[in-house]
């Protein structure tokens, strides 16, 4: 009998890119999905469909009955409220990203499953130039602090029961049905460069379909205990919106932020917050003066490791990536 897969996550972008690819490669799939969730995409798909939560220890017990290989890909991204109280921003975080996975590696544990592929981050890294994955890291946002936090804990369950687990940390991740980044779609076709400064720093992107074809390599050819960064190259922002500018047939304008005005305005904002104690997040998108240093410093990362283990290599070009991207938005009428 074929192997029983899990996938978690499995209504949001890259997963279901990864499940439709497990679909077309013939396995068998269930997806542990929240039971208010959305499931249109997979219903089409066939793939059996369980209810539960990574914070419910039950239903993720029923969920790996007789499972495989688990690729664990649900996580809390961005925030989902404009307003936070301050002290608990970080803990809606900390609640999916580390206490779920803790729940589901343990669980997986005791049903000793044979492959546990975990989706990190590469904002666990922190800032920096040639990250390596025997770099030391230092994140400096909330949601990286919680990636690490997680694969700290899986790691040291490695360590201690030869949990066969493998990491993957994707770039900047973006393909069809991406929605959050169709707002930077929707700026260059209006011929502006959303950018707190000229947009010139460098930053690793990866199209969803080279990611996935990395994370099945990582089922057979990843060595447990190891941590792999996964990208196609690096591009500075305004070279990436040049890519979407030429797909969707407009010119991009040199207009941007300048870093000063950008760093002015979220010392405002974070100094409110202070006050008012309160964390804002306007359109729902974490914006401080980490998310600021990011956004306007070279952030570059080494992806031999990958290479070499994982036989990665990008098979469609951010080029390409980008036009089926375009296509995507527009055959929905989003562009």
């Amino acid at each position: 009998m074929r192997k029983l897969i899990l996938v978690t996550g499995g209504t949001g972008f890259i997963g279901r890119h990864l499940v439709q690819a497990l679909v077309n490669a013939g396995k068998r799939i269930r997806c542990l999905v929240l039971p208010n969730s959305d499931i249109t995409v997979l219903k089409k798909m066939s793939v059996e469909i369980v209810y539960g939560d990574v914070l419910d220890l039950r239903s993720l017990q029923k969920a790996v009955e007789g499972v495989e290989i688990v690729y664990h890909l649900a996580a809390y991204v961005r925030p989902y409220r404009n307003f936070y109280q301050l002290h608990k921003f970080s803990d809606s975080f900390d609640d999916v990203n580390v206490l779920g996975t803790q729940n589901l590696a343990d669980v997986c544990c005791e049903s000793h499953v044979q492959r546990f592929i975990f989706y990190s981050s590469i904002a666990v890294a922190g800032l920096g130039e040639g990250h390596t994955e025997a770099s030391v890291c230092e994140p400096i946002t909330t949601y990286g602090q919680s990636k690490l936090k997680a694969e700290k804990y899986l790691m040291a369950l490695y360590e201690s029961k030869n949990f066969p687990v493998v990491i993957l940390r994707p770039g900047q991740v973006f393909g069809p049905a991406n929605m959050p980044m169709l707002t930077l779609f929707r700026f260059v076709r209006r011929g502006v460069l959303p950018s707190f400064g000229p947009g010139t720093n460098r930053i690793p992107f990866c199209f969803v379909d080279n990611l996935i074809h990395a994370t099945l390599s990582a089922e057979s050819k990843g060595s447990i205990g190891t941590q792999y960064y996964i990208f196609d190259e690096h591009l500075t922002l305004r070279g990436f919106s040049l890519l979407i500018a030429e797909a969707l047939g407009v010119q991009l304008s040199r207009f941007y932020i300048p870093k000063y005005l950008a760093v002015l305005g979220i010392t405002l904002k974070e100094l409110i917050e202070k006050v008012i104690r309160v964390r804002i997040c306007p359109l729902r998108m974490d914006i401080s003066s980490e998310t600021i240093k990011i956004a306007t410093n070279n952030w570059t990362f080494s992806n031999e490791k990958s290479i070499k283990e994982l036989e990665y290599q990008s098979q469609i070009s951010l080029k390409e990536g980008v036009e089926k991207t375009v296509q995507w938005y527009r055959e929905r009428g989003y562009l």
